[in-house]
């Protein structure tokens, strides 16, 4: 089975979000960021009012209770962002590029028109199939997107019969990036 699309900044930006969201170290990050700003803030404004200030205590918690209800809007951004930044940056000369990905009998063959690049089989790690978008994830954290709106019905087909040479489950789920 072959399929080829062009390869489009959206499909790598949700690549790297939908990564970044699986990534141990970028969840701790988050979480740490959202939670340390309100428990300083908090700590800080229970020492005012014990001090007596309690004007800038109340302003104290104010501030680290907005922080705790607006972060996660702002991370969401920030790391929006982020990636779209580096997509642009690194893959401005690959975006638009025929890519052509054909499924063999014991392994992947990915062709551009600059080289072409085979993968057993063995060496996948997952399979996912979220709205729009296909990923074959390698163990390096590397991937291969592929994009619903160039492949359609063939996108199901094809992560399908992946699946079932591979023997990985194809994980799906109404992921989105928050």
């Amino acid at each position: 089975m072959i399929v080829s699309y062009p390869l489009e900044k959206d499909a790598l930006l949700t690549f790297q979000l939908f990564a970044a969201s699986r990534s141990p170290r970028i969840r701790r990050q988050r979480l740490f960021g959202w939670l340390i700003i309100p428990f300083l803030a908090l700590a800080i404004a229970v020492l005012e009012f014990f001090g007596e200030f309690h004007s800038a205590a109340s302003s104290m918690a104010i501030m680290g209770l907005t922080w705790a209800l607006l972060y996660p809007f702002f991370s969401r951004w920030y790391y929006k962002r982020h990636y779209r930044k580096h997509v642009e940056e690194y893959s401005s000369p690959v975006l638009g590029m025929e890519v052509q990905l054909s499924l063999q009998a014991d392994g992947l063959i990915l062709k551009d028109k600059g080289a072409e690049t085979r993968v057993d089989l063995g060496a996948l790690a997952s399979l996912h199939r979220i709205k729009g978008y296909g990923f074959i994830l390698f163990p390096t954290g590397q991937g291969i997107t592929l994009p619903e709106s160039y492949l359609g019905v063939e996108l199901d087909r094809f992560m399908q019969s992946l699946a079932k040479k591979s023997g990985l489950p194809l994980q799906q789920s109404d992921w989105k990036w928050k």
